[in-house]
């Protein structure tokens, strides 16, 4: 069971490192309805080692959301669109 939760530490600090340094696996789009459960895959990923780009989690209050999107969707990796 150690080695288990090891590996799941592990993921989630190589994830944390990836976004401290803007790198992102997975840009996430979403209808804001489902946005808890969109959280909850948002965090799965963390703990398999990626670093999805969630709105709520990388967004700066004040900031222009429409540029910053912009500028994040060609430097992710991947999109995960729910619809």
């Amino acid at each position: 069971m150690s080695n288990k939760r090891d590996t799941l530490e592990e993921n989630r600090r190589r994830s944390a490192e990836k976004i401290a340094e803007g790198e992102y696996d997975v840009f996430i789009s979403y209808n804001h309805k489902d946005h808890e459960a969109v959280k909850r895959i948002g965090e799965l990923l963390k703990s398999n080692g990626l670093a999805p780009w969630l709105d709520e989690w990388d967004l700066q209050p004040g900031l222009s959301w429409l540029r910053l999107v912009m500028q994040q969707i060609p430097k992710s990796k991947a999109a995960a669109i729910f619809i």
